[in-house]
């Protein structure tokens, strides 16, 4: 029972320590999002957040559905957080579009991204940048395709937080079970091999406490569990 539980114990954890690697995934994917995604006037919509690993590269297509034109910008953390404070002190990279009518499309190529560098892909429905389109008050209607190879994805630190309160929790219980089970064994074992040995005890042997065995009173060993008295 006991090799069987460490057994079990040892598979589910393997199972969690699965779980947790597939929920950070090493690369992306083709990823679609089939539906509209509606952006107010005066703001933005992050399509996707990625580290570029070595030979990454990444495309998307963006469909204009309704609303005014609109700009799509890549852009580096640094300037992603400028952006985001509302200044127009930021740059975009060469594969962003700007003062989009109907819809966007670029292609970084494979390797066409910094290894290492933090990237954010953004469609903006704002006055900036200096030169893009104006949201001249209207609501934005797109849809659009991303795809992406040897990246790593940003994950929303909740999340990790929820998975990594999940993790822990599922490792207690095993560890309570497994306890359980062990305790719940060696309370039954005892009694049964005092029983055994009781009932089939023959003179000048004696009983393993341990196994039940018949052994020579003089044994300090029991030669079938190893037992010392």
């Amino acid at each position: 029972m006991r090799g069987i539980s460490i057994k079990v114990l040892m598979a589910l954890a393997v199972s969690v320590a699965m779980v947790m690697v597939c929920a950070f995934p090493a690369e992306a994917a083709w990823s679609y999002n089939g539906g509209v995604r509606k952006i107010p006037a005066g703001q933005y919509s992050e399509v996707k957040g990625f580290i570029a690993q070595d030979g990454a590269g990444m495309s998307y297509d963006v469909s204009w559905s309704y609303g005014p034109d609109f700009d799509v910008l890549l852009m580096d953390k640094a300037n992603f957080d400028i952006y985001k404070s509302g200044s127009n002190a930021f740059s975009y990279l060469p594969y962003s579009s700007l003062n989009v009518v109907y819809g966007a499309y670029d292609d970084t190529g494979t390797g066409g991204l910094t290894t290492g560098t933090e990237y954010h892909l953004v469609i903006d429905n704002t006055d900036r940048p200096v030169g893009g389109a104006s949201p001249v008050g209207q609501e934005l209607g797109v849809s659009f395709e991303f795809g992406a190879v040897n990246i790593q994805q940003l994950t929303d630190m909740g999340l990790i937080i929820i998975l990594l309160v999940v993790a822990i929790v599922v490792i207690v219980v095993l560890v309570v079970l497994f306890l359980f089970i062990r305790s719940r064994g060696k309370n039954k074992m005892p009694q049964h091999r005092q029983q055994y040995g009781q009932q089939f005890q023959q003179p000048g042997m004696k009983a393993c406490t341990r196994c039940g065995a018949q052994i020579p009173t003089d044994y300090t060993f029991c030669p079938q569990c190893g037992n010392r008295y």
